[in-house]
């Protein structure tokens, strides 16, 4: 996604500035990794990621979350 790799590295594609999301499946469930891409501060209240509650749909936000935790 375009949004999480601008800022996120998955494998050896993308952006430095968030954590390295590679291996994040080792680490939460994709339940868990929705809620911190549809409102990071609810999960971490000092979060710096911005909230994509309002720019993807929930669908994509599950897919993504999903993906991710494969």
């Amino acid at each position: 996604n375009r949004f999480c790799l601008s800022c996120h590295v998955v494998g050896n594609v993308g952006g430095q500035d968030g954590p390295d999301l590679t291996h994040v499946g080792g680490k939460y469930d994709a339940a868990s990794m929705a809620r911190r891409i549809a409102n990071p501060t609810d999960v971490k209240p000092d979060a710096e990621m911005p909230s994509f509650r309002t720019r993807l749909t929930p669908e994509e936000i599950r897919a993504i979350a999903e993906d991710l935790c494969a």
